[in-house]
């Protein structure tokens, strides 16, 4: 399998946290077809049929790392590292204002975050 290019691991990654590809056109300074052009490729080279095969592909294959994905609605020490990434903003929320669907998420202490994670 070959590697993806710097630029499709940004669109992946982009894509892997929630971003439509209008938002990662604007993210990148690209067009929406040109999004289009870049996952077309990166489904073609992972052998994905779709956005979710093709994160979890390229996390398999350690094209992306998992500490790069944003757990929604997760908070996190730093904004930086979520602003970094693009991802989109804010929870969903119930009637009540409790999130909706979702167990607690629990995580493994000592991760830390990669400042240079998706930098544009």
């Amino acid at each position: 399998m070959r590697s993806l290019t710097a630029r499709q691991r940004q669109v992946l990654l982009l894509a892997a946290n929630g971003n439509t590809n209008a938002a990662i056109g604007r993210r990148l300074g690209i067009s929406r077809p040109t999004v289009d052009r870049h996952l077309s490729e990166i489904f073609r080279v992972l052998g994905a049929s779709d956005r979710a095969q093709a994160v979890a592909i390229a996390l398999a294959v350690g094209e992306l790392g998992v500490h790069q994905i944003r757990v929604p609605g997760s908070e996190s020490a730093s904004a930086a590292p979520r602003e970094a990434l693009g991802g989109p903003q804010g929870r969903r929320t119930g009637a009540s204002g409790a999130r909706e669907g979702r167990e607690p998420v629990r995580r493994s202490q000592g991760r830390s975050a990669d400042p240079g994670e998706a930098a544009a």
